[in-house]
């Protein structure tokens, strides 16, 4: 349970490093006349989409985990299901409340020199 908050602020760090690599990509965007609902669903969407590809790896290594103690008779894996399921619960509230933060941070600075 310790390496859930140290993952869990890696993932909010991955949020921030890729809008603000992005800042001027979405201010293009909406430039050309990508509304403010549309850039929100934009960036949700991502973050959705990490933690799809998240539970995805997750879900292959336990896939992985359930050959190896077939060949290993000394091998005992015991699978955290309800931890896993309460971890992707709260990368999806931390997302949804990381991409508001960027969101709010990316209306402050909407004209930015091209």
């Amino acid at each position: 349970m310790i390496k859930i908050p140290s993952f869990n602020f890696k993932i909010i760090n991955i949020f921030i490093t890729s809008a603000e690599t992005r800042k001027k990509e979405l201010a293009i965007l909406q430039a050309i006349g990508m509304t403010n609902k549309q850039l929100f669903k934009m960036l949700l969407y991502e973050g959705f989409y990490y933690i799809c590809i998240s539970s995805i790896g997750t879900m292959i290594i336990k896939a992985l985990l359930n050959i190896i103690p077939n060949t290993l008779y000394y091998f005992i894996y015991v699978y955290p299901l309800n931890s896993l399921l309460l971890l992707t619960i709260l990368l999806i509230f931390l997302c949804t409340i990381t991409t508001m933060l960027i969101y709010k941070t990316s209306q402050k600075n909407l004209l930015v020199k091209i």
